[in-house]
């Protein structure tokens, strides 16, 4: 949907339900009048029609429209060396979303990226502790490189976690329905260093089945 907002300007308001891909076939009539109240002869001025190929023409790869997010995913490794953590374009493809390859464009700046944990609450621009001795550091692309921001954190040199969540609150049209409850939020997940080992004690064991 197009709408006109209360501050002035154009913009799109997508459907709350993911949608396929699909081409934009934009008209727009407006009436053009001046401050003496001087109007066109030809109002409204009409610019495209709502049909296939004849909608407004938009500049760069044509007219397709996607129904995208920002995804976030947990990540687990050691404490010992750097640490990924996927955070994505996606965008819906009739059956499932998936990584938009060809987003060059979006930007999550590193401060609007929150870390956490016991330590306290930091944004992506400084590093964070981890456990009791350990820091690290979150590094990342801005924008993103074929839709992935390249999210990792160097090694803190120790075992602790640190809770990820990026502030899309200006880019609202990227956040997502992720607990169900019907309202879009912000993506958030878990980077955790160093993983559970088990009892130390236990040298081998396994399972026979029959």
């Amino acid at each position: 949907t197009l709408i006109y907002g209360d501050g002035g300007g154009l913009r799109f308001v997508r459907n709350a339900a993911p949608d396929a891909p699909f081409d934009a076939e934009i008209s727009l009539a407006v009436n053009v009048k001046d401050g003496d109240d001087i109007t066109a002869a030809a109002n409204p001025v009409t610019f495209g029609a709502a049909t296939a190929d004849n909608g407004i023409a938009f500049t760069g790869d044509g007219k397709p429209m996607r129904w995208g997010r920002i995804a976030l995913q947990n990540a687990y490794g050691s404490g010992q060396v750097a640490l990924p953590m996927p955070l994505r374009a996606e965008y819906y493809d009739g059956t499932s979303f998936v990584t938009h390859g060809q987003d060059g464009c979006t930007r999550v700046a590193p401060g609007l990226i929150s870390l956490s944990n016991d330590s306290g609450t930091v944004t992506a621009t400084s590093p964070i502790t981890v456990g009791s001795t350990g820091s690290s550091t979150a590094s990342l692309s801005d924008p993103f490189v074929a839709g992935d921001a390249g999210l990792a954190f160097s090694a803190p040199g120790t075992e602790g976690y640190i809770q990820v969540r990026p502030d899309l609150s200006t880019l609202p049209w990227l956040q997502y329905d992720w607990n169900g409850d019907g309202t879009p939020e912000d993506p958030s997940a878990l980077a955790t260093f160093g993983i559970y080992k088990g009892r130390p004690g236990l040298i081998y064991r396994r399972e026979t089945y029959r």
